[in-house]
């Protein structure tokens, strides 16, 4: 029976997966105990490196050329990259970040200077040291997504993944290849992990570090490989983020020329001096955008920031922007100014007379212009005040020019495998179709496809060649915007004996896509084998017969799996024999299940053990040795042991999952073992016990002749009695 597409034995593996993925995580983060072996990376070994991939700015002079810039305020992606891995390829990785910047001389909790090295909490509750928000500030804000979105990994089996942030500027991630070993090996090379961060609004600079296993702020959950066998701590790369604010545009106060005085006759009322230029209203402008470049027709913001510079109120200040031609007006938003705009200018009027050192924010918000070729547009605002002077004007101006990219491609990759799951040695057929959603023409439009590795290729096209190192490229030309072209890959399936996932990936690529476009251009395609189903056939023999009443005895249980697919876990079911005894009531007397061999086996209330086996391969047998102890009994009998075996997956044929076998059960009345009731050593014993029940200190099933339970005079001492000198040897 299958459950839609999936098996019973898959519904059954999805089930417990919670359960195994819990366990492979708690295993990762203990890998390193005390009996494993650790190793150093070379200098030329492994290396994990971080770097800004997305949102950065090109870095001004005066910045290492191996630090990354992002403008203040914006969002950007930090990515920490594989650049070599151990030798051996590795199992499981883990990384650990520390993005906060560390005063050891602050006060902790307010316990005064230097208390943010002493090692101790000093009474916040919230960390000591390294940990505590009053040591450490950041200047970038995490954008947590869930584990499984950050690590991406390619061969990280998206089950068995875990992120712990243990401090607000600390962050962990690891993830394993896979849930039980054997494990997968991975020997990827590339980005590994994917967090956003937002930089700081002003400008600030960050060292950003990858903390190996051992550091003393990591401890276990640093930065490390693990190879299988060893834990391999890489070489580590840290970075330096620098926020960009914008640079302020310097005053220039012109110095007026000086003409020599004329001499006039002394006036009978003297005007009152006005104070120097540098000391009267004095009103700055600056202006930034806050994305640069920008596609066509995207909608990007400039930021507009007037500050009063002078010693003196400013009156009346009128800030005037004209917009780039070409681009469109959306809005203009301040908290300290009125605005409008008319004819693509766009004119804002300060609230509130600015006094010194006050300051007003527009945000300016267009549509930018859709050149034919990437262009360079130029912005320019200029802003005044009523009662500034000439002499103070200087930087009343300013100009910010931004880059506009031109129109291009942007294409998309689906795939499709057909049928959606397949049997062993059966075509599958992956459509992959690229879509240019333009708006320009795509041009040299290229599929690359990574072929599953389990399977076999059969035929491309249209445009494929041969397979080449496992990868088949797929040249589609030009696509126009608005259309789309396919390529058809047939792959065979594997004969398989266990179900399997064939997983194929590909990506999509054209010469004018920008990279920014490409987030759509990869495809995944899952594809079901299932396996045939198993076929189990047990059989069972006693290891001997007769046997004595509460003799030690053993079956033996053969599991043999005769089909074509694997028998995943196998439960056999054993219902221990009984014996049939009589007094003035009837007793069902069960054998006892002792212990078992070839399989983890429990014995399940009040007369069944159940053997649990993980799996018999095709063509492939588990035996299982079963010790019990025969039960009590009055008289001889027949006694009978069933026994059943399945499997997750059921059998397609149920015949032969039953077996039984039969054994003698004689009834011997002797005590001490020596196979002769005597007087001695037999009937005075029993008699000594006369009247005991179970749970009495001298208490023995040995004694309780029907197995009710108490040693008594009617049944259990008489009929030893009346079995004075029975040689019991001569039973067996």
């Amino acid at each position: 029976m299958k459950i839609g597409n999936i098996s019973p034995r898959m519904a059954t593996r999805l089930l417990v997966l919670p359960i195994i993925a819990l366990i492979a995580v708690a295993v990762f983060l203990v890998w390193d105990s005390g009996g494993e072996q650790r190793a150093e990376a070379a200098s030329t070994g492994p290396e994990i490196s971080m770097a800004v991939t997305t949102g950065g700015t090109a870095c001004p002079g005066g910045y290492d050329p191996n630090d990354d810039c992002v403008t203040a305020g914006d969002t950007f992606t930090l990515t920490a990259n594989v650049i070599d891995t151990p030798v051996p390829g590795y199992i499981a990785v883990q990384t650990f970040i520390d993005y906060g910047i560390y005063d050891p001389a602050a006060s902790e909790d307010g316990a005064g200077l230097n208390t943010c090295s002493d090692t101790i909490d000093n009474g916040g509750g919230d960390g000591a040291d390294r940990f505590d928000t009053d040591c450490v500030t950041t200047n970038l804000t995490y954008n947590s997504q869930a584990a499984a979105d950050e690590m991406v990994w390619p061969d990280l089996d998206p089950s068995v993944v875990f992120k712990a942030q243990v401090a607000p500027h600390v962050v962990s991630h690891g993830g394993l290849t896979g849930l039980i070993p054997p494990q997968p090996v991975s020997f990827f090379i590339g980005t590994i992990l994917e967090l956003s961060f937002t930089c700081s609004s002003s400008s600030s600079t960050t060292n950003v570090q990858l903390l190996p296993e051992n550091d003393p702020l990591a401890g276990t959950s640093g930065t490390a490989f693990q190879d299988g066998t060893t834990t391999v701590i890489p070489k580590l790369s840290d970075l330096v983020v620098h926020c960009l604010g914008p640079t302020p545009t310097p005053t220039v106060t012109p110095i007026p020329a000086t003409h020599t005085p004329t001499v006039s006759p002394t006036p009978t009322d003297t005007p009152t001096p006005l104070p120097p230029p540098s000391e009267r209203p004095d009103v700055k402008v600056t202006k930034v955008d806050l994305t640069d470049p920008v596609d066509a027709t995207a909608t990007f913001t400039y930021r507009v920031t007037i500050d009063s510079v002078g010693l003196q109120t400013a009156e009346d200040v009128t800030m005037s922007d004209a917009l780039p031609p070409g681009s469109s007006f959306v809005s203009a938003v301040s908290a300290g100014a009125n605005c409008g705009e008319n004819l693509g200018v766009v004119i804002c009027t300060v609230t509130n007379p600015m006094n010194p050192s006050d300051q007003v924010v527009i945000d300016i918000t267009v549509t930018a212009p859709s050149p034919i070729l990437d262009t360079l547009v130029s912005n320019t605002v200029t802003v005044s005040a009523s009662n500034e002077p000439f002499a103070n004007t200087g930087n009343n101006t300013d100009i910010e020019e931004t880059v506009v990219l031109a129109p291009r491609s942007d294409v998309d990759l689906t795939k499709v495998g057909d049928p959606s799951f397949v049997n062993g040695n059966e075509n599958v057929t992956y459509t992959l179709t690229a879509a240019n959603s333009g708006p320009q023409e795509a041009e040299n439009v290229v599929i690359v496809d990574t072929l599953p590795l389990d399977g076999a290729f059969v035929s491309a096209s249209p445009g494929c060649g041969a397979p080449v190192a496992g990868v088949v490229t797929c040249s589609l030309g030009n696509i126009p915007a608005g259309s789309d072209a396919f390529v058809e890959i047939v792959m065979l399936s594997p004969v398989v004996t266990q179900s399997l996932m064939m997983k194929n990936t590909a990506v999509v690529s054209a010469d004018n896509e920008l990279f920014v476009h490409s987030g759509n251009n990869s495809a995944i395609a899952y594809t079901p084998v299932v396996a045939p189903p198993p076929d189990l056939v047990v059989t069972k023999v006693d290891l001997a017969d007769p046997v004595l009443r509460l003799g030690y005895y053993s079956y033996t249980i053969t599991v043999d799996n005769i089909g074509l697919g694997d028998a995943l876990d196998v439960v056999v079911t054993d219902t221990l024999p009984t014996a049939t005894v009589f007094n003035f009531a009837k007793f069902n007397r069960p054998a006892t299940f002792v212990g078992a061999t070839g399989a983890v086996c429990v014995a399940v209330p009040v007369d069944t053990v159940e053997c649990t086996i993980d799996e018999v391969l095709v063509s492939s047998q588990v035996i299982i040795t079963l010790d019990v102890r025969a039960p009590t009994l009055m008289v001889d009998q027949t006694i009978t042991n069933n026994v059943t075996a399945s499997a997750s997956d059921p059998d397609e044929n149920p015949v032969g999952n039953d077996a039984s076998e039969t054994t003698d059960l004689k009834a011997c009345f002797d005590v001490t073992g020596d196979l002769v009731v005597d007087l001695l050593f037999d009937i005075l014993t029993v008699v000594q016990h006369h009247g005991e029940v179970t749970g009495d200190p001298g208490f023995d099933v040995l004694y309780d002749i029907d197995g009710d339970g108490t040693v008594s005079l009617l049944f259990d001492v008489l009929p030893v009695i009346q079995h004075h000198g029975q040689d019991c040897s001569l039973l067996l």
